[in-house]
């Protein structure tokens, strides 16, 4: 700097020490130039905005003005890839975690979809949102274990033959239907592939206590 501004100075000494440094005459003349092609985003401008103004306040030259806000984006931009590595990591764990307690892929595919049905209960606009949100430790709630295992109880509390047929047109007798048919394979010949179907598969005897609870939600005819 080309001199010391005095501590009492006057409104044309301050402009002249500005000049003098090549400091802008207003807050608004700090032109933002960040490296690596970083782009201020429009929730940030306000922010930056506030920045210019405490860089004007102290006589922060432009360099130095850039050079700092430079850095708060590259800080920034490593706490959200080590989020984002987290994120994954998290998920991975939580899937494996699931697939084990539920039973294996059957049954964790089973409820996923009977998570998605619950949730598009939700309304649309806050679905995204609710999933997305993090619990205090910085963590997806949709990636919660114990916020998933809820929710697919949830989904088979509030409508337990639509998360089991969602593709029929009729749940409440395509439920019926498929618990007949599970049932006949229970009493098959023992040894026979029928028979097999049933005693031999953990997947489709957890599948024929749901649909007995759904029949029994339904007030229909349970084994």
């Amino acid at each position: 700097m080309k001199f010391d501004l005095p501590e009492n100075a006057t409104d044309a000494q301050k402009a002249e020490w500005r000049k003098e440094n090549g400091i802008p005459d207003s807050p608004e003349g700090y032109e933002v130039k960040l490296p690596d092609g970083i782009v201020v985003g429009e929730s940030d401008k306000p922010l930056v905005a506030d920045y210019q103004k405490f860089a004007h306040a102290t006589g922060m030259s432009p360099a130095d003005f850039n050079k700092t806000l430079g850095f708060y984006y590259q800080l920034q931009n490593q706490q959200l890839a080590a989020q984002a590595t987290a994120d994954v990591g998290f998920h991975d764990n939580a899937v494996a975690t699931l697939t084990q307690e539920w039973g294996g892929q059957e049954q964790y595919t089973r409820n996923t979809n009977i998570i998605g049905n619950f949730m598009a209960s939700v309304p649309q606009e806050f679905q995204a949102d609710l999933l997305a949100a993090r619990t205090p430790d910085g963590r997806k709630l949709g990636d919660q274990p114990q916020f998933l295992k809820w929710a697919a109880e949830m989904g088979r509390m509030v409508n337990p033959a639509a998360t089991l047929m969602p593709n029929s047109n009729n749940p409440p007798a395509a439920v019926n239907a498929r618990h007949a048919e599970i049932k006949a394979w229970m009493s098959a010949a023992e040894g026979s592939e029928d028979w097999k179907k049933y005693w031999k598969s953990d997947a489709v005897q957890a599948e024929y206590r749901e649909l007995i609870s759904a029949q029994q939600a339904h007030g229909g005819r349970a084994a």
